[in-house]
């Protein structure tokens, strides 16, 4: 009876994870390579805006705006810090600031005009990315979005950054 119970166990466990991983359940051993690693490099944007901070002006600038750039065959890295009052072009005639100013602006620029071309994500990312790249001579593999609140609600659960944020008189 244990034998009959434990092999009918093992092959749900088995048929179940195989589902999970498409049918190989060693997949989860499989080293799938990143974007970009072929060239030596993985380069990550990151952004930041306010968006969901009700009552925010300029809610949707990029007020972040950061490279995570990945060396994955000597375990290197390092971060770019790009300034939000960088003069660009946006790449675009059609935005409602005219087709130069900050960087900060782009996000917003590509999210009003619905910015899409072949090659970028659609939307404000997309022309972030563009103009990343034509710039700086980066290729950017992957982009994340942080909002205002994530971050805010994330720093209130460690005490040690919420007391230095209180000691700064920063309100969180």
């Amino acid at each position: 009876l244990v034998v009959l119970v434990s092999g009918f166990l093992g092959y749900k466990f088995y048929k179940n994870t195989a589902k999970v991983f498409n049918g190989n359940i060693f997949g989860i051993f499989s080293n799938t390579k990143l974007k970009g690693e072929d060239q030596g490099r993985v380069n990550i944007m990151i952004t930041g805006t306010s968006e969901d901070d009700p009552g925010h002006a300029g809610a949707m600038l990029t007020d972040s705006i950061m490279i995570a750039s990945i060396d994955p065959v000597n375990n290197t890295g390092f971060l770019i810090r790009i300034p939000r009052d960088l003069w660009v072009n946006y790449e675009t005639d059609s935005c409602q600031f005219g087709n130069e100013g900050k960087i900060n602006a782009v996000y917003e620029c590509g999210q009003d005009i619905k910015f899409h071309e072949d090659g970028f994500p659609d939307g404000g990312l997309g022309l972030m990315e563009k103009v990343i790249e034509k710039d700086f001579g980066l290729d950017i593999n992957y982009y994340v979005k942080i909002n205002y609140t994530a971050f805010k609600d994330r720093m209130k659960n460690r005490p040690a950054v919420a007391r230095v944020l209180e000691d700064e008189k920063i309100k969180v």
